[in-house]
């Protein structure tokens, strides 16, 4: 799956692809989309197929995604997902050190219906952090009208 973000003018814009071949467009919002750039990082890494992206491909719509009706019945991958996705935004913002990665991660999980833990070597947790540093950074250089295009494996 092909996802396009495109810098507007104090918008950022999403551009993909569903299963069936529809394109679609959203409007995430003001400036930086880093959230949904984290969900990328984060979904390759742990080989999600029912995280934000998988869904978006699967045919739900960002409005459903948004929706706690339909969030309470989506794969409990899809909350996973959210909860390594805002990790690492707080790893890379400086809000946890790398050595509290799967701690943060595992406390909030383990208030949910799953026995899924995270146990990322250091290593690793150091890698997505530059990646997705390194997205950040790709994104704040590109030029208005411009877009940065990544390639989602499921």
């Amino acid at each position: 799956m092909i996802i396009r973000f495109t810098k507007k003018e104090h918008r950022c814009q999403l551009t993909y692809q569903r299963h069936d071949g529809e394109m679609l467009v959203a409007d995430l919002g003001p400036d930086l989309p880093g959230h949904d750039l984290a969900h990328f990082v984060m979904e390759q890494k742990l080989g999600m197929r029912a995280g934000f992206y998988g869904n978006l491909y699967a045919g739900y719509t960002m409005a459903q995604l948004g929706d706690k009706q339909v969030i309470f019945q989506l794969p409990v991958e899809t909350m996973i997902a959210e909860v390594a996705t805002r990790a690492l935004q707080s790893l890379a913002g400086g809000a946890c050190e790398p050595k509290e990665f799967n701690e943060l991660i595992n406390l909030e999980l383990s208030g949910m219906s799953t026995d899924y833990r995270i146990n990322l070597p250091p290593a690793e947790i150091t890698q997505l952090m530059n990646d997705y540093r390194h997205l950040i950074s790709q994104w704040n250089v590109l030029p208005m009208g411009e877009t940065l295009e990544l390639e989602i494996q499921f």
